[in-house]
């Protein structure tokens, strides 16, 4: 099974989705577009945004590290 979705759906709002697919072994290849906000909160940064990052809700920048799936 293929699934496809954005680093905001996969890593934040999906996270839990992702663990508990991970701990059942299941055949699924995620294909994740990391553009690096949540695009279904109005360009909210996502987990993988840089620090610093500036949006609209972030005003001040995003201050959590960002998530690094690959490391």
């Amino acid at each position: 099974m293929i699934a496809e979705s954005g680093d905001g759906d996969i890593y934040g709002k999906g996270g839990n989705h992702l663990v508990h697919n991970t701990r059942r072994n299941l055949d699924i290849t995620p294909i994740v577009h990391d553009n690096r906000v949540s695009g279904l909160t109005r360009r909210q940064g996502s987990p993988t945004s840089e620090l610093g990052f500036l949006t609209k809700v972030q005003t001040f920048g995003v201050i959590a590290e960002p998530l690094r799936p690959l490391a």
